[in-house]
C-alpha cells in the first residue's frame, strides 16, 4: 500500500493511505485528502496507479501541482516524490518500501485528517512571488549540496544532517579533522552551518557560528574548501 507523508507547517508529518486504485486531492468535501486552504483547489490532484506504477496528474488547478520542482500535467511518481499543492508538500512513498520511511515504521506516523472543508467559490491564487519562492525551497531542498576541494564528489544535503569532519561526515585537512567542525541542517526554508568544533569554520572569509547558507558560499574548514552549490538535478 503506498503512502501520502503530509507535511504542513507547524503541524508533525502525517500520513494517508492509499486504499484504492486513485486518491483524489483538494479542499472540497468530496474530495479524497481534503486540504482546508484556499491556495489549494476544491478538485486540484488525482494521484492513481497500482502495482507499483503510480502517477499524479493536475486536474486544472488554480496554482498548479508541482512535482520534484517542477510544474506537471501529468507525471509518474515514485518514493520520495515531493509535490507541492499549494501551500502543502507531500512526499510519495510507494509499495516497494513495506511501510517504512528512512528507517520509521509509517504506522508510527499519525494519521493525516480533516472534519471539514473550505468552500469558497474560488480559489486563492498565490502571487508569483510566493509561487517562485515555494518552488526555490523545493529545489534547494531537493538538489543543494556540497563540493569539496579533496575529491570534488557532490554530496546532496536535502533535509538530513550532514557533518563536517569526524568518522563519518565530509573530511576536511587539518589537526583536529578526528572531530566534528561543523554541521549543516534544514530549517525547512534554509540549509544553515553551525560551527561545533575547535576548528576556525569560515564562510567568504567571514569566521561563522552559524551561517544561512546561499548558492556558491565558499565554506573553509581546517585547510579545505567546500562549495554550497544549488543544482537543476
Amino acid at each position: 500500500m503506498p503512502f501520502l507523508i503530509v507535511q504542513e507547517k507547524s503541524q508533525p508529518d502525517r500520513v494517508h493511505h492509499i486504499e484504492g486504485a486513485e486518491v483524489v486531492i483538494g479542499r472540497g468535501e468530496k474530495a479524497d485528502l481534503v486540504f482546508p486552504n484556499v491556495s489549494v483547489s476544491r478538485f486540484h490532484s488525482r494521484v492513481f496507479g497500482g502495482d507499483g506504477d503510480w502517477s499524479i496528474t493536475d486536474m486544472g488547478s488554480q496554482n498548479g501541482t508541482i512535482v520534484n520542482n517542477k510544474k506537471i500535467e501529468t507525471v509518474k511518481v515514485s518514493s520520495g516524490d515531493t509535490i507541492v499543492l499549494g501551500k502543502y508538500t507531500l512526499i510519495f512513498v510507494g509499495d516497494e518500501t513495506l511501510g517504512l520511511w528512512r528507517g520509521k515504521d509509517l504506522g508510527e506516523y499519525p494519521i493525516y485528517g480533516r472534519l471539514f472543508s473550505v468552500e469558497q467559490d474560488a480559489t486563492f491564487a498565490l502571487s508569483s512571488a510566493m509561487i517562485q519562492r515555494v518552488r526555490e525551497i523545493e529545489r534547494k531542498k531537493s538538489f543543494a549540496c556540497i563540493i569539496s576541494d579533496i575529491d570534488k564528489e557532490k554530496k546532496i544535503i536535502g533535509e538530513e544532517t550532514l557533518s563536517i569532519g569526524g568518522s563519518e561526515g565530509i573530511p576536511f585537512k587539518g589537526l583536529f579533522n578526528f572531530a566534528t567542525a561543523a554541521s549543516i541542517n534544514w530549517d525547512g526554508r534554509d540549509h544553515l552551518i553551525r560551527k561545533s568544533g575547535l576548528t576556525k569554520v569560515t564562510v567568504n572569509g567571514n569566521a561563522i557560528k552559524s551561517h544561512r547558507l546561499r548558492d556558491g558560499d565558499a565554506i573553509i574548514v581546517g585547510k579545505t574548501c567546500l562549495i554550497y552549490e544549488i543544482r537543476d538535478s
